[in-house]
């Protein structure tokens, strides 16, 4: 079962979360991810098509790390890329996957806080 956490990013900030990924309905056991990758995607909507707006991966390592024994999935976006973003409102999920096994970690909203102090 998916953890649902919605989030705001603010805009020109890093991003910085881990998501504990379980391996019960209970939520109270974590799931082992050892010799697993992790990849993120956020979209305008769960049905957009084409390019996502952002989109991270554990392997090549680009935004997400895994800590398998743990469970773990930490997630970091840079400052310098949220400072770019123009899109305001979306939606993302996050699932680790190890072969054709596939564990959907999180999921939810996620929406921009524009910065207005700018040069």
């Amino acid at each position: 079962m998916a953890t649902r956490y919605d989030f705001t990013i603010k805009q020109g900030s890093d991003v910085d979360f881990t998501i504990q990924v379980y391996s019960d309905s209970s939520l109270s056991v974590p799931m082992d991810l050892t010799g697993w990758d992790a990849r993120m995607m956020i979209r305008a909507s769960r049905r957009s098509t084409g390019s996502p707006l952002v989109s991270l991966t554990s392997n090549p390592a680009a935004g997400l790390t895994v800590n398998g024994i743990a469970g773990q999935i930490s997630i970091h976006i840079d400052g310098d890329d949220t400072s770019a973003y123009t899109w305001f409102n979306g939606q993302w999920d996050l699932e680790a996957f190890n072969g054709s096994s596939i564990k959907e970690a999180a999921y939810g909203n996620v929406s921009i806080r524009a910065e207005v102090t700018h040069p």
